[in-house]
């Protein structure tokens, strides 16, 4: 448990959401936070994801370590009646 939280903090995705949440609860209390500033961090959280996806194919296609996504893929393949892997 405590691996998984030294982790989520170590993520810069995770630390710009926190910083998202953070800034739009302080909204909610009246403190006017310009949409100028909100918008480029959940851009950098979307682009961010989609870099992480990019990294796990590569990692999968090199023959490394395998994702999860990879393993869920083969599981499937090789339960399927008929589907030849």
């Amino acid at each position: 448990m405590g691996n998984a939280i030294a982790t989520m903090l170590g993520s810069k995705k995770f630390l710009a959401a926190l910083g998202t949440v953070i800034l739009i609860v302080l909204e909610d209390f009246g403190v006017p936070i310009p949409e100028e500033v909100v918008v480029p961090l959940v851009a950098y959280i979307v682009a961010q994801g989609i870099a992480d996806l990019g990294k796990e194919r590569v990692k999968a296609e090199q023959g490394g370590p395998e994702s999860v996504r990879t393993l869920r893929r083969r599981r499937r393949s090789s339960s399927a009646p008929g589907v030849a892997s």
